[in-house]
């Protein structure tokens, strides 16, 4: 049968066992105790179906914006197979079943937060028809056909509804909005708040931002990564980052759209892909070259995928692990019987950020920065695992009401006396630094661009794009020897993290540019954590950390595929976090970060011997050893410091080796020839030269030459504990 005719029959099937076609609720107003709830109805070529529909709604949430306290507003929007019919009140699986659940909780935990003041919690949700059939096989072959309606919904009408409400709720400072989408209705928020989004971040970088929502939550979102790549690089290009104030002038780093995509959603890892195939082809696309840095090579790509499973735009991961057992001075359930979700913010050394856990039902999760990732921007992108969001459908539960707010935790979107401002930070982002044997270096930008410094410059001038295999937040290892560098890469394979894919890429590096030169994929499934390389004696070395636990393997690059095999454990229960090989003592050096700890490993013996170096290192994220000084350097992520260690035949202590205010969170570093020190600081967004006495030489810290017209302040909210 070709596609045509499959299209027909689906058509006259969905013709015979539609379901009805009209306005569900014509009275749109509902108060309860807890909160009210209001409905407003599109038809399927997106028009209202009742324009009073929206004027009621407005008119209730003046009335709570205007004689109270402010509001606390959760604007919803379904997705795909559900409507805002009676069928949708029905428990368990009916989406206002649950709506009315996380506007109850809502109402619980405000009642928590803000004791006494009586915040009207509201919601309203927007319904279309998204559910065209009840017969199971015709539900599921209706993908293609109501992502169009949603397309049709996404235009002028649902965005005067968005925007008067969110308007609305702007005469009052103290009110806050929090806008859901769930899968094809994600989509419609997405293209519904573009235009304004967009016009609201870049007309006011360094002022008080003032943003359609305070919050933007896309759930499961069905929409094309093209939409969601355009608003990314948007945001990337523009440099712009948000960031909120509290009533003690701390500043937290925080997002302003929030997409989470379970693991385990078929409808948009199986069914988005094979609709949109069939959509592009009548479709033109290109592929991006290197005049375009873009992470994904093939425009079509993006536009049959979701940014959910695109694994490159992804900006923080979502862990799953044993819930932690109860402390004995909290509360051992809430009201409603349910265990305590025990919110924890705690510093991350690895990415210099806040990182945020919870307890579910059953489980424990914790939301992260990727390390170096490619997005970078306040449209943080993430996948989640199944215990969190089983399935497509199941998205509004207790486990993801204590996502959601342990987001709004995360973006201090309810708490009181907060300011929200945009920043246009042109700072430079090193992911790795690479000197050169004449002088000058070359660096790889958090961007994937690479720059050239050149000899007494501080002028960094662009020279291409790195190749898009290679993705920054999945390096675990760089080295440079002489006109050659190295680059290890291990990246999840099949969507799981279990097994990872490990790579090995070699480049010449000289004149004012580079080359790839080869590729070698590693045997196995291992997950690696960092890398260091053997030139001369086709070596590479291996920090993983499986059931085993942790541990030092190598692998012989004189092979076709090289099979990694366990050099030996490691003490302490913790992983190595950064490796680095000194070739003229054959010894690999192994920090562990979470103990501080430094140890050498003497390689060339038949039993090789591990030997402890020190244990004060703070959390050390990266090595450098100068040849000529013998001199190995440990950048401190959370002491915000240099160690230098005087290593002969044997290491002597430790040693402050820069200390400035100039250093914020160092995150690469690597020594030139001469000695000097070339340090890459992620967080003050700046590359340094350090002479070998300490000294610091020059600072590049803008790609276009000239120092930004306001810089960051820095971040004391996201320094490191004492």
């Amino acid at each position: 049968m070709s596609i045509r005719h499959l299209a027909l029959v689906t058509a006259g099937l969905l013709a015979i066992s539609c379901t009805a076609h009209r306005m569900h609720r014509p009275v749109s107003i509902e108060q309860r105790d807890d909160y009210s709830l209001a409905f407003i109805e599109f038809d399927d070529q997106g028009e209202l179906w009742s324009p009073s529909q929206l004027d009621s709604a407005l008119a209730h949430l003046e009335q709570l914006n205007t004689t109270g306290p402010g509001v606390a507003l959760v604007v919803f929007v379904h997705g795909w197979n559900n409507d805002a019919s009676t069928r949708e009140e029905q428990p368990e699986n009916g989406s206002i079943y649950q709506y009315r659940k996380i506007l109850s909780r809502l109402n619980d935990d405000i009642e928590e937060r803000f004791p006494g003041i009586g915040i009207p919690v509201m919601g309203i949700y927007l319904g279309w028809r998204g559910r065209v059939s009840n017969v199971p096989l015709i539900r599921e072959a209706s993908f293609y056909n109501r992502r169009g309606a949603a397309e049709r919904i996404a235009g002028a009408s649902a965005t005067e509804a968005i925007y008067r409400i969110l308007t609305t709720m702007r005469v009052n400072p103290n009110s806050r909005s929090v806008l859901i989408g769930h899968s094809f209705g994600s989509m419609i928020l997405e293209r519904a708040l573009a235009q304004a989004a967009i016009s609201a971040l870049l007309a006011s970088p360094q002022q008080e931002l003032i943003f359609p929502a305070d919050l933007v939550v896309l759930l499961n979102p069905a929409g094309s990564a093209s939409q969601t790549k355009q608003m990314v690089d948007i945001l990337a290009r523009n440099r712009l980052k948000t960031y909120r104030f509290d009533q003690s002038g701390n500043r937290y780093e925080r997002p302003l759209i929030v997409s989470f995509t379970s693991k385990t959603d078929k409808a948009t890892s199986l069914f988005f892909p094979v609709g949109m195939s069939i959509k592009a082809m009548n479709k033109k696309f290109r592929d991006y070259g290197q005049e375009f840095c873009s992470p994904i090579a093939k425009q079509q790509y993006l536009y049959t995928h979701t940014a959910g499973h695109t694994p490159a735009l992804h900006s923080h991961e979502v862990t799953v692990g044993p819930k932690r057992p109860p402390s004995g001075t909290g509360k051992s359930a809430d009201s409603g019987g349910r265990s305590p979700a025990n919110y924890r913010a705690e510093y991350d050394p690895r990415t210099q950020q806040m990182a945020l856990s919870f307890d579910g039902e059953e489980h424990s999760f914790s939301i992260r920065r990727k390390p170096r990732a490619l997005n970078d921007t306040p449209y943080w992108i993430m996948q989640v695992p199944p215990e969190l969001i089983p399935n497509h459908s199941a998205v509004l539960t207790e486990d993801t009401f204590r996502l959601l707010e342990a987001v709004l935790t995360l973006s201090g979107t309810y708490d009181a006396g907060v300011t929200t401002t945009v920043v246009r930070e042109d700072g430079v982002r090193p992911v790795t630094v690479v000197p050169r044997p004449a002088g000058g270096a070359l660096f790889l930008d958090r961007s994937r661009a690479v720059y050239s410094v050149r000899p007494g410059s501080e002028r960094p001038v662009f020279l291409s794009c790195l190749s898009q295999s290679i993705d920054p937040s999945q390096g675990i290892g760089f080295h440079v020897a002489g006109h050659l560098a190295y680059a290890a890469i291990s990246r999840p394979e099949g969507g799981t993290s279990a097994k990872c894919l490990t790579e090995m890429y070699e480049f010449q590096v000289e004149n004012d540019g580079y080359q790839e030169l080869s590729r070698l994929r590693f045997a196995g499934t291992e997950c690696f954590r960092a890398a260091a390389f053997d030139v001369p004696g086709k070596r590479a070395f291996l920090s993983f950390d499986g059931a085993e636990g942790p541990g030092l393997w190598a692998a012989d690059l004189t092979q076709d595929s090289p099979k990694p095999h366990k050099l030996l454990d490691l003490p302490g229960g913790t992983p190595a976090t950064a490796l680095l090989f000194d070739a003229s003592h054959r010894r690999l050096f192994a920090a562990q970060g979470e103990s501080g700890t430094l140890w050498s490993v003497e390689t060339d013996q038949e039993t090789p011997r591990l030997r402890f170096v020190a244990d004060t290192l703070g959390y050390p994220i990266a090595l450098g050893y100068g040849r000529g000084t013998q001199r190995l350097y440990v950048a401190d992520a959370r002491g915000q410091r240099i160690w230098a260690l005087d290593c002969g035949e044997q290491c002597d202590d430790p040693q402050v080796f820069f200390d400035s205010e100039a250093l914020e969170a160092p995150s690469t570093l690597a020594v030139a020839l001469d000695g000097t020190l070339w340090l890459g600081d992620m967080q003050s967004q700046t590359l340094m030269t350090i002479a070998p006495d300490g000294r610091l030489v020059s600072t590049i810290r803008s790609l276009s030459g000239t120092p930004p017209a306001t810089e960051a302040a820095s971040d004391p909210a996201e320094a490191p504990p004492e």
